[in-house]
């Protein structure tokens, strides 16, 4: 009986390996694109050109609406279009599947990063904290290397 237990373990633990493989190499990629100079300049273009917009108040204006929206879909398109050049039949639908249920496995701040990305606060905060001068911008989504 005992034999047959180990035996469902292992083909279960073999069945889930390339899931693992998967994710393991998507998290990788995704590592590598955030440190990426190119993701970076984009980013960072993209808060110089709108941070002067941005007061530190606690209303906030509705012509901050659509800039975030601008910034929602300007990271999650540069994210999915180099996921997908790296990895042959990549779906950010699928990774976020996946995601949902291992996101203790991803670096901490790779998945803050990630998180961070539809929160309007979070990035209010970078506007006003690259307009003020008070960090670089690369401060504001830093993703350290496992």
């Amino acid at each position: 009986m005992a034999d047959m237990e180990i035996e469902e373990n292992l083909a279960v633990a073999s069945a889930s390996r390339p899931d693992d493989q998967a994710f393991d190499t998507i998290v990788e990629h995704l590592q590598d694109i955030v440190m990426d100079l190119e993701f970076q300049q984009v980013r960072d273009e993209f808060i110089e050109k709108h941070q002067d917009t941005f007061e530190d108040a606690d209303e906030n204006k509705l012509e901050y609406t659509p800039i975030f929206k601008d910034w929602v879909s300007l990271i999650e398109n540069q994210l999915e279009t180099a996921l997908k050049a790296r990895i042959p039949g990549f779906s950010m639908v699928d990774f976020m599947k996946m995601l949902e249920s291992r996101h203790e496995e991803i670096d901490v701040e790779l998945l803050d990063m990630l998180l961070s990305l539809g929160d309007f606060q979070s990035f209010k905060e970078t506007m006003l904290m690259s307009k003020g001068g008070g960090a670089e911008l690369g401060d504001a989504f830093v993703v350290n290397k496992m």
